[in-house]
Parts: C-alpha cells; structure tokens; sequence
C-alpha cells in the first residue's frame, strides 16, 4: 500500500516537471505550435497591396464579417489568418485566408508559391500565420450600384515574423 502511495507521489511530481519543462520549451519556440487564433504573426508595412482571390464566392462568409452592404463602401481592418492546403486538388500550393475562422479566399498561386517559400524560410514548422487585413468595398447605393467585398493583405517585403 506504501508502494503504491510513494509510486503516485513519484509521477505526479514528474509530470509536474516535465509540464513545466514542455511549456518553457513552447514558449522558447512559439513557431513550433500555433496559438488557437492563428500562429506567428507577420511583419507589416501598412500597404495592404496583397489581394487576395476568390472572395467574389465567400460574400456570404465576408458579410458576416463586415456586416451588411451600406451606401458607402467599408475599410475594416482585421487579422487574417494564413493556412497552407497541401491536399487542395487544384492547387498542392495553395494558402487559404480565413477572418474570424471564416474561409474568405486565397493567395494567387503566383503568391502562394513566393509565400510557402518565404513560409518555409521564417516559421517552418508553423501551421498557420497572421497578418493584417483590410475588408474593402461592399456598398449598395439601393438603386443599381452595388460593390462585392474584397480582402487586402499587409505583408512586408521581404516576408518576415513581426
């Protein structure tokens, strides 16, 4: 019955250590694990000059981001989060960007193949990253003018970990 007391008292301790070792470790190398709302964050430089395509099918998802269309088109500023997509069948390089866990469109292929080389460069291990993000457009002036929302990125050049 001892054996059993000082075996419990044995492991608990370990696994007390060795948690605290672990999260010293994750917190030394943060691009090793992503944070639930994305993984490191990219450098910027206020541009926003990197469009991101296929957003004129995810209005829907970019309306309930921004809200409904207005008479004015919007500028809000948000955090996108970057995913590389391996398994995506028309492109094995393509980079998803998701808003508030919402799928809004990707990297043009030409940008996605600069990005996952600069991806695999800075944060290798990283299974998503951050940056900034403009929502752009979105206006219906109620009569026969009315503009789809777009999605901006800012990304300094060279790509690089804020």
């Amino acid at each position: 019955m001892e054996f059993v007391l000082v075996l419990g008292l044995v492991i608990a301790v370990m696994a007390f250590l060795f948690s605290a070792v672990w999260a010293k470790l994750d917190a030394a190398n943060p691009s090793t694990t992503a944070p639930p709302d994305g993984g490191p964050n990219l450098a910027t430089d206020g541009g926003f000059d990197l469009e991101v395509v296929g957003e004129s099918y995810r209005q829907h998802a970019l309306d309930r981001i921004a809200g409904p269309k207005t008479p004015k088109s919007k500028a809000m500023i948000v955090t996108a989060v970057l995913e590389r997509e391996p398994g995506n069948r028309h492109d094995p390089n393509a980079i998803k960007v998701s808003i508030n866990g919402q799928h809004v469109g990707y990297l043009s292929r030409e940008d996605a193949v600069l990005m996952g080389r600069d991806w695999s460069r800075i944060a290798r291990h990283a299974a998503t990253l951050r940056c900034r993000a403009k929502i752009v457009g979105g206006w219906d002036d109620g009569e026969d003018d009315e503009g789809d929302y777009g999605v901006l990125l800012d990304i300094a050049r060279p790509v690089r970990l804020a």
